[in-house]
């Protein structure tokens, strides 16, 4: 449907360049025969029909260019610092059949588990992978696969790009129904409308696509883990790391690790009622993401796996995000003489907790 709404809308815009071409090439004439212009005929006539005031070529222009940007760019961590975690996403993107990420990212942070791709000007187009560790700790060594392979197909497989695109495209019909005078835009009405059915009817293809391909790569079972795990129990850990955060700023100690610190007060009590509100939130459709039951659904079509970690975490497997942590700790709680670091349990877990608790 976006296919084919995409080419009728261009096959309109090539109809009306003919016909608005036509009109300008005769009043140009007209205004060369009559001497009411002096500018040679050709540029009098590219004048005219790619005025300001001009629709129908810019907006045919700008739908057949890559004009991609995305600034958001960065070297990552390089592979001297992760040499395991490259490693692990560059074996995972050959079995997906995508190429690898051009950066890996880290943070401390909740919800950071994500893909984009960058590109500046005519530039290349650069692939990035963003890992929490936070939510890592929540995950074992492959279910940690599984995330890192559904990342890895978002990025590898241009799925921001084709978000542009698609959001371009809606720009595109929707400006030039705007500035065409009410006949003509009943040309518009089948593109447009299969335009949207399309972009509609396909409102998680691009999840559906990495849950798919990465349960097909680790496994049916891990990938369909992970999910409820990241889905139910990181908006909790959320919650506990922005109070261990605050706490932990105010204070005269902060941990060494701050996800680390966060992970063990969770760890240590139940929250059943922010529990509750999550499992409450997961059964319902997101904007771009599906309802838990059907990703989880769709991941176990896929066979499950033995897998290669067993139950021991990503953290424990991968060492090397120890040291990250302590770097991207820093960051937020310079060492300084009047803020010492200390390991979690100067975090006042009991009183963190009770706080927790009523909310």
């Amino acid at each position: 449907m976006r296919f084919l709404g995409r080419w009728l809308f261009r096959i309109y815009l090539m109809q009306l360049l003919t016909f608005v071409g036509a009109i300008t090439a005769v009043l140009v004439t007209l205004e060369k025969l009559t001497r009411r212009t002096e500018l040679p005929w050709k540029t009098r006539f590219f004048d005219r029909l790619l005025s300001p005031d001009s629709t129908v070529y810019p907006a045919l222009k700008q739908s057949f260019a890559d004009d991609f940007e995305q600034p958001t760019d960065g070297p990552g961590w390089s592979e001297d610092q992760l040499p395991r975690l490259w490693g692990t996403c560059r074996a995972l993107a050959a079995a997906l059949g995508c190429p690898p990420p051009d950066a890996i990212h880290l943070s401390v942070e909740p919800g950071d588990c994500m893909a984009w791709q960058s590109r500046v000007g005519d530039g290349p187009v650069r692939r990035h992978i963003a890992l929490s560790l936070l939510d890592l700790r929540l995950v074992s060594h492959d279910e940690a696969r599984a995330v890192i392979a559904h990342e890895l197909v978002h990025a590898g497989f241009d799925h921001v790009r084709q978000g542009y695109d698609e959001a371009k495209q809606a720009t595109l019909m929707r400006a030039v129904w705007g500035r065409l005078p009410w006949p003509l835009r009943l040309g518009l009405l089948v593109p447009m409308g299969l335009y949207t059915i399309g972009v509609e009817s396909a409102a998680h293809a691009h999840e559906r696509e990495a849950d798919r391909k990465a349960a097909a790569v680790v496994g049916g079972n891990h990938t369909a883990r992970a999910l409820e795990r990241m889905m139910l129990q990181a908006p909790v850990l959320a919650r506990v790391f922005a109070v261990v955060h605050a706490r932990a700023a105010l204070g005269e100690r902060a941990p060494q690790r701050l996800a680390e610190a966060a992970y063990q007060l969770y760890s240590r009590y139940e929250f059943s009622q922010l529990k509750e509100h999550a499992a409450a939130e997961s059964v319902v459709p997101g904007e771009q993401h599906p309802s838990l039951p059907e990703r989880v659904a769709g991941s176990e079509r896929e066979p499950s796996r033995a897998g290669i970690g067993g139950q021991r975490s990503f953290i424990e497997a991968y060492p090397e995000l120890l040291a990250a942590e302590e770097l991207l700790t820093r960051t937020y709680f310079p060492d300084k003489a009047h803020h010492q670091r200390s390991d979690a349990s100067q975090l006042r877990r009991k009183a963190l907790a009770a706080r927790l608790k009523r909310r």
